[in-house]
């Protein structure tokens, strides 16, 4: 998932508190689309262009994140999609009824 608003094609400017603010919204607005909870998160991949980002992804996700999920695991990458800074992965599950 990247930081590009919906409706457009582009990563929201700002740097990478504001790409992971976008995430975030984004990932909320899916949750409630398909009627998932934060509490069907089982993992969630942070990866960066830039070890030095590290630290910002894991302040925007403490301040925004719910505390039922452990904060992501982050990778280096040479290169993100789009110009990108970070992007997240996120792995749910959520048993039939």
């Amino acid at each position: 998932m990247f930081g590009i608003p919906p409706g457009q094609r582009s990563i929201v400017s700002g740097g990478v508190e504001a790409e992971m603010k976008q995430i975030i919204a984004n990932f909320n607005a899916m949750l409630a689309r398909h009627k998932l909870k934060i509490q069907d998160v089982i993992s969630c991949t942070a990866s960066v262009t830039n070890p030095e980002f590290a630290a910002a992804v894991t302040n925007v996700w403490t301040d925004n994140m719910s505390a039922d999920i452990y904060p992501p695991l982050i990778t280096v990458v040479p290169k993100l999609a789009r110009g990108a800074a970070v992007a997240l992965t996120f792995r749910m599950y959520k048993p039939c009824a």
